[in-house]
């Protein structure tokens, strides 16, 4: 056979005609599939098919390979990714490309936020700065507020007062409004009867001696008794 026609005959059945220049019957016909172009193989001589009748022909099989997926429902094929993996390695700089992405416009910083994004080391480092508290806050137990923080040294001697000063002996403790006055009353050590006491029982009287120890009128009266002269003595002009 040396020349063909091929014709749609019906496309609702998916069937085609074939006519030779000559009128001969031909001894075999195949549809075959080259390079993804469907041709008509008439006793060894081949045609291109129309587009029209391209459609028409349907694929026999279609294999999944890896990381894809087949499916066929009433004749129509639906390939799509079976999931697929990329390595960083088949990209070129993936890594540079998603350091930057996130050093540079991946991440944004909002308020009291520092981001600094080093591109020779890769690494974006994110920070606080001047981070200031707002409102007032409280601890357990406590009831400190953000001025209290603020102007620490005067807070602090409101918020801590001294509970109790108890005042030994000698020791006045004044209190108001939480300030404590300590004062020393009295004397320090003995007092005036316990000093004139003392003296009292220090001194002993010797011979001829007489002490006379006064303590209503607190004195002490010293004087000598029964003194007799012993050997010669001469007044003197006498």
């Amino acid at each position: 056979m040396s020349c063909f026609d091929v014709k749609i005959l019906d496309p609702d059945i998916n069937t085609i005609q074939i006519e030779t220049c000559i009128g001969d019957q031909p001894a075999s016909i195949d549809i075959l599939t080259y390079d993804n172009v469907s041709v008509v193989e008439v006793n060894s001589c081949v045609a291109l098919l129309p587009s029209d009748i391209n459609g028409l022909i349907p694929v026999k099989d279609i294999l999944s390979g890896s990381g894809i997926n087949v499916s066929s429902t009433s004749g129509v094929y639906t390939i799509d990714l079976s999931n697929p993996i990329i390595y960083s390695s088949g990209i070129v700089d993936l890594l540079e490309n998603v350091q930057d992405i996130i050093g540079n416009s991946g991440l944004s910083a909002g308020n009291y936020i520092n981001i600094n994004y080093n591109d020779n080391t890769g690494f974006t480092t994110v920070s606080a700065t001047g981070l200031q508290p707002s409102g007032n806050y409280s601890l357990v137990g406590h009831t400190h507020t953000s001025d209290n923080i603020t102007n620490f040294n005067s807070s602090v001697s409101g918020l801590l007062p001294v509970k109790s000063i108890n005042a030994g002996s000698g020791i006045g403790i004044v209190s108001s409004s939480g300030d404590f006055t300590v004062s020393v009353t009295g004397t320090f050590g003995l007092t005036g009867e316990q000093v004139d006491d003392r003296v009292k029982d220090l001194l002993v009287p010797g011979a001829y001696i007489n002490l006379n120890y006064n303590d209503n009128l607190d004195s002490l009266t010293i004087s000598v008794t029964g003194l007799q002269p012993s050997g010669n003595y001469s007044v003197v002009g006498h």
